[in-house]
């Protein structure tokens, strides 16, 4: 992919005032676990930005489990603009610069690491995919982009469905929610309303679903297609905006054995094709419900702007 980056700083902890608090020297710097991060402002390649870090007194950060990997996420969260370096690099393996040491925990995106062109070696924190890791060439200093194809150039949008699991829709959802009793799920319209309406990415969508607890929404039936074909009719009479393609969460995966997974891993065993998938091993596509074929599936790579549907309540 190439990047936008920034970095984030590791920087030593600074103890002062009442004993047992604990504080950080720079202001920017925020403190957890016995550590300060800072998120540094800066265009600039992984090299220049580990330099920078070093310079400073600090190192590119090294994540070694999932509290310190989520805790980082919420700092980007509050306000990074876009994609972030962090200390890994690979010799073959995947090492923190700062120790040498090989990595044992890692939070890759879908398909990542993919060593685009044979020279993606670093490692950036990827912001549409809720920051999930992903491979870089280390002199990349470029907001990341796909091409119309799917290879890692220029960015497309996608509108997409997210599933909540294991509950009701709650009376504060709003009413592009549909709950399947079936499912046990409710599942959420989501559409780009503003003025552009340039939709969302599928990786967009699923970092966005994922971010509020939600997932891209799984089709396991006809009843569970059916339902979502009305709900999108009902809310598009009434809302013209939600009139559209719809991402859901099928992905081709492109590794062996070359079918068709769920963003979570599960195999895709209910489908709905208009014609047979036609895949390119050099393309990542997503599944879409086509708004013009009756809400049949259509692949396209995930680089395409679509609506979303997220699920809540997976059980």
């Amino acid at each position: 992919m190439h990047c936008y980056i920034r970095c984030v700083a590791f920087h030593v902890l600074f103890v002062s005032g009442t004993a047992g608090q604990e504080t950080c020297e720079r202001k920017n710097s925020v403190y957890y676990n016995h550590r300060c991060f800072e998120v540094i402002h800066e265009d600039q390649s992984w090299s220049k930005a580990r330099f920078y870090c070093e310079n400073q007194g600090g190192h590119l950060a090294a994540i070694d489990d999932k509290d310190t990997d989520d805790f980082i996420k919420q700092m980007l969260l509050k306000g990074a603009r876009g994609d972030v370096w962090i200390g890994a690099l690979s010799r073959k393996r995947w090492f923190w610069a700062d120790t040498n040491r090989e990595i044992g925990w890692t939070s890759w995106a879908v398909h990542e690491p993919n060593d685009a062109g044979g020279q993606e070696d670093r490692v950036a924190l990827w912001k549409d995919f809720n920051y999930e890791w992903n491979d870089e060439r280390a002199d990349t200093t470029y907001l990341h982009r796909w091409d119309a194809d799917g290879r890692e150039i220029h960015g497309i949008k996608s509108n997409a469905v997210c599933e909540y699991e294991g509950q009701t829709c709650s009376p504060t959802i709003p009413k592009t929610c549909v709950y399947i009793a079936g499912v046990g799920s409710c599942y959420c319209l989501n559409a780009d309303l503003s003025d552009d309406r340039k939709g969302y990415t599928w990786g967009q969508a699923n970092a966005m679903c994922t971010s509020t607890g939600a997932r891209l929404a799984h089709v396991d039936n006809r009843a569970t297609m059916d339902a979502l074909i009305r709900q999108i009719q009902n809310v598009s009479r009434e809302q013209w905006q939600f009139g559209g393609n719809y991402w859901i969460g099928a992905v081709w995966n492109r590794t062996a054995p070359f079918k068709w997974i769920w963003e979570t891993g599960g195999k895709v065993n209910y489908s709905n094709w208009l014609n047979s998938p036609q895949m390119n091993p050099s393309i990542i596509q997503a599944a879409k419900l086509a708004f013009k074929q009756d809400f049949m599936w259509m692949s396209e790579s995930i680089t395409s702007m679509h609506h979303f549907i997220c699920q809540f309540g997976m059980v």
